[in-house]
């Protein structure tokens, strides 16, 4: 679509905006790595002081006994969502509705579409989204952290004079990060849902604060 849209300048500007590392401020990149984890590592607190027991983290034992296979999955993690994703989300139609409206309006214009994106994953044998099922709790979490996802990476974007690998590397430390703790318990998975819906509105609220 950028090449069938854009002319010649906008092109290069679209793939420098891909591959400009020095977009991102220090501060950010600390952000796209950490926030996931600390999120995640919260949830996992929580649960915890909740009564229940921790789960043995199969992934990161598979980890520990291979090392070679966390190369894997961080392949998967870039190639997978978040390279595949990002170019089209944050890339192209971020840029479209970038000139006509403001970034959460343009989040929240995004996100069913994204939703649409995964939903024949549900019907695919052999995927997370099957196992789940249409109409599960979480089926319906998923639906929701679409929300939040798409204005944390839509910030990302905004934040950094418009980079797409802002959100790329965001998208990916997500789903890295959920990728190490798989699966995850329903109650974890239900404070993640919440942690990232208050890291979104916390979004909000400091843009719309901003002079």
């Amino acid at each position: 679509m950028v090449y069938r849209t854009q002319d010649r300048g906008a092109r290069r500007d679209f793939w420098r905006r891909v591959v400009g590392f020095h977009r991102i401020s220090t501060p950010w990149y600390l952000l796209i790595f950490f926030i996931f984890p600390v999120v995640l590592a919260i949830g996992f607190l929580l649960y915890s002081v909740l009564g229940n027991p921790l789960p043995e983290f199969e992934t990161l034992a598979q980890i520990a006994s291979n090392p070679a296979s966390l190369m894997g999955l961080v392949i998967i993690g870039i190639v997978g969502g978040a390279l595949s994703e990002e170019l089209g989300w944050r890339g192209f139609a971020m840029d479209m509705l970038h000139d006509r409206w403001p970034p959460l309006k343009s989040s929240l214009l995004i996100a069913p579409f994204w939703f649409g994106w995964h939903l024949p994953l549900f019907f695919m044998e052999g995927t997370t989204q099957s196992a789940w099922g249409i109409g599960t709790l979480s089926f319906w979490l998923f639906v929701v952290t679409i929300v939040p996802l798409s204005i944390l990476f839509t910030w990302a974007y905004a934040q950094n004079r418009r980079s797409i690998l802002a959100p790329i590397l965001l998208h990916f430390a997500y789903n890295f990060t959920l990728s190490l703790v798989y699966p995850l318990p329903r109650t974890v998975n239900l404070l993640h849902t919440t942690g990232l819906l208050i890291a979104a509105a916390a979004v909000v609220l400091f843009a719309d604060s901003r002079p």
